[in-house]
């Protein structure tokens, strides 16, 4: 990763932001603020060799509010802490993939509307400076083969209507 993001910067300039690959929800010891610490431990250059640092902040069932040590929400504020006071660097973040179903368990289109809702509430107000959000995916159907929940997480339905948790998106 660190060649790479020295070759995209001299190939194609400064104003080339580059992001590290998403880190996803995990517990311990996998949890992506226990991981990236093992890259900045294994090789101090690494904390600069990135624009942002990607993530997928999934935390369904619970809500992006929570506080449940496996919320990806809660994982990356403790990533962002860490990697200031550790490695002196105040990094930016890129929610590379975030969502939740609306027809998944308890889950409704209602219930995904609230979910965008709460993301938003976190994107702005759990510490770090997020630069680009971007939904799992926009259409009902085909996205998340073999995930029960990923067919349902599209902002429009398959005939393309809108869902509430678009108008949500759109606002934010």
């Amino acid at each position: 990763m660190i060649a790479t993001h020295q070759l995209i910067k001299t190939t194609f300039g400064s104003t080339v932001t580059t992001i590290t690959g998403g880190l996803s929800p995990e517990p311990s010891p996998y949890a992506p603020h226990e991981f990236w610490d093992a890259c900045c431990q294994a090789d101090p250059a690494f904390i600069n060799s990135f624009d942002l640092v990607g993530i997928h902040p999934y935390c369904f069932p619970h809500s992006p509010l929570g506080s449940e040590s496996w919320n990806a929400m809660a994982q990356t504020v403790i990533l962002w802490a860490k990697t200031g006071t550790q490695y002196g660097r105040t990094v930016e973040f890129a929610a590379t993939e975030y969502g939740a179903p609306s027809n998944w368990q308890a889950f409704t289109e209602a219930t995904q509307a609230q979910w965008y809702q709460h993301y938003g509430t976190a994107f702005q107000a759990r510490g770090p400076v997020w630069r680009l959000v971007s939904p799992y995916t926009v259409l009902d159907g085909n996205a998340g083969a073999g995930e029960s929940w990923g067919p349902s997480a599209g902002l429009f339905r398959t005939d393309w209507t809108e869902k509430p948790a678009a108008t949500v998106y759109r606002n934010q």
